[in-house]
């Protein structure tokens, strides 16, 4: 299969995502490294010692481990799905990097992390505030976290900051695939935030912070 549509199958399997990421009822959001030794696939979860066996696995699991600069054997991945004894059965995959160690995040801090690049750029989203860092930035800029504006898919947060008058930004987020540009790797929100005349776009992520 071509890269090209094996990305696309990986992408369009990400589109199984629940609204603001909340996991429908039963099911579980697990984070960790998963190996693959043939057609088996097992994850070791984050904080856990023992792996689980991932079962029905879905196409775009399994794309991931072809598409993904030198993830031949090893991934870093959160899946959404059920346990089931020494199982785990895949419903979803939310997440894929074949470089960052996805258990070194704290998702417990943030709500959403969104990311960029040329020059790089974070905004987090956490119960303090949004914080806004960049690369040519010599300190981060804390706006208060708003309510957001939701329609559909779509989640504006609009602040204006406490201490700049006339600093403002607005962080849209769009539930669906998302490649990173640099590292390829896999994200299940679209990120554009609007910042002091500039348009910055990537991905984001979901923490677990309510």
């Amino acid at each position: 299969m071509p890269r090209s549509a094996a990305v696309g199958l990986v992408l369009a399997g990400l589109l199984g995502c629940s609204p603001a990421g909340v996991a429908p009822g039963g099911e579980e959001r697990l984070r960790g490294r998963a190996v693959r030794t043939g057609e088996a696939v097992t994850l070791v979860p984050c904080g856990e010692a023992a792996g689980v066996r991932l079962v029905r696995l879905p196409p775009e699991l399994v794309e991931a481990f072809q598409v993904l600069p030198e993830a031949s054997s090893s991934l870093s991945i959160e899946v959404r799905g059920v346990r089931e004894g020494e199982t785990f059965r895949v419903t979803a995959l939310r997440r894929a990097a074949a470089h960052a160690d996805l258990c070194r995040e704290d998702p417990a801090g943030w709500l959403f992390r969104a990311t960029g690049n040329e020059p790089f750029w974070t905004a987090t989203l956490a119960p303090r505030g949004i914080v806004w860092t960049e690369a040519r930035q010599l300190a981060p800029a804390l706006y208060p976290l708003p309510s957001p504006v939701v329609e559909g898919t779509r989640r504006t947060y609009t602040s204006a900051s406490r201490t700049v008058p006339g600093d403002t930004i607005e962080v849209v987020l769009e539930e669906g695939p998302c490649l990173d540009s640099m590292s390829g790797d896999l994200f299940p929100f679209r990120a554009e935030v609007h910042r002091q005349g500039r348009a910055a776009r990537g991905c984001a992520a979901e923490g677990t912070a309510r």
